[in-house]
């Protein structure tokens, strides 16, 4: 879920939720709201958000593991 994996990587950069709102010019309230879901961040947003947190956009909303490459096996040419 996006807004636990957005938590996680909040807290493991060691930021409290002001001071990366402050990061990111908007208030603590706009953001909280993002992690308890209220709200979602425009793509804008979201970009400086994974930049800041020094994670991917895929991986904040856990579409990272739908990137990965598969070998299919395949019989004959």
């Amino acid at each position: 879920m996006f807004t636990s994996r957005l938590r996680q990587a909040r807290l493991e950069k060691g930021y409290s939720q002001r001071a990366l709102a402050e990061k990111l010019h908007t208030s603590e309230q706009a953001y909280a709201k993002y992690e308890t879901g209220a709200s979602s961040p425009n793509p804008e947003m979201l970009g400086q958000i994974a930049s800041l947190l020094n994670v991917s956009v895929d991986s904040l909303l856990g579409t990272a593991h739908l990137l990965t490459k598969r070998t299919i096996p395949v019989l004959g040419s």
